[in-house]
């Protein structure tokens, strides 16, 4: 009977030793196969769904708030541009959301050549990379190497603390970096953001003043009817360029901004553009 390896160290003691010494050998032998075969078992693995969740949480909470702020800026410096108190009409969160969303899409739309000369780099930088893998490329780059390295050559000593060191400055400065990039990026796209919305109020303003609004997507034209004191209506006609639940605020062209009060609206004709 061949014995086990791992008894072999407690085997001397089993076979010189009386009935109460081998049976507690026997025990100490039972309690080590018995920690030996729980640390031998494999872990349950976490399902990667769950993984991905957990590391997605962040970044899916921060783009969720980017694309607000992004719809809020570009909302408010619209309503700014035209003049409108932007408490009179305030924005509501999913309106931010879809806005910043949609202007983002368009961003990446009007940044597709960008894109592609991205795309077209990192294809060669992967080519290149490949190619150096090759045994005669390599040895090719070898002996290009310059004079220096050769001389350093053996006179270096990297040791486990160099490599400590360096892998907690490299994850420290790898965060700050990422800290400024992003903020730079949330920066650039702010002001971005902003620059859209009032360009926006600038084309639609010059459109309705000059007649020619075939060129430019406007706000709908609309005849609307407020309640007079007398028992009549007045009745102003113009763009509505926004609206809340108190106030709309309507652009004449002539006589500028009207905002008009929601309560003592009567009627709103909208014409038919066809």
């Amino acid at each position: 009977m061949e014995i086990d390896p791992r008894l072999a160290s407690i085997w001397p003691s089993i076979a010189g030793h009386g009935d109460c010494s081998l049976w507690t050998d026997m025990n100490r032998a039972r309690s080590y196969l018995k920690r030996k075969s729980i640390s031998s078992e494999a872990k349950p693995q976490e399902s990667s769904i769950k993984a991905f969740l957990q590391y997605s949480a962040l970044p899916l909470t921060l783009g969720t708030a980017l694309l607000y702020l992004l719809g809020w800026i570009y909302g408010t410096s619209y309503l700014s541009a035209w003049g409108l108190p932007i408490g009179l009409f305030p924005l509501t969160k999913d309106q931010s959301l879809i806005t910043g969303f949609f202007h983002v899409l368009l961003l990446l739309a009007n940044s597709m050549s960008l894109i592609a000369k991205i795309t077209v780099l990192l294809l060669v930088v992967m080519i290149a990379t490949m190619i150096s893998c090759y045994k005669p490329v390599y040895t090719w780059l070898t002996h290009r190497v310059p004079l220096a390295s050769k001389s350093l050559k053996g006179r270096i000593v990297v040791t486990s603390t160099h490599d400590s060191i360096m892998e907690k400055t490299a994850f420290l400065a790898g965060g700050v970096s990422w800290i400024i990039v992003g903020g730079l990026l949330a920066a650039l796209l702010c002001s971005w953001a902003d620059k859209e919305g009032k360009q926006r109020a600038a084309r639609e303003r010059t459109a309705i003043v000059s007649g020619q609004t075939r060129r430019v997507s406007l706000p709908e034209r609309a005849v609307v009817y407020l309640k007079d004191d007398n028992r009549a209506f007045a009745i102003y006609s113009g763009h509505v360029i926004d609206n809340s639940a108190t106030h709309a605020a309507l652009y004449t062209g002539r006589s500028g901004m009207l905002i008009l009060p929601m309560s003592q609206v009567v009627r709103i004709e909208v014409r038919d553009r066809y």
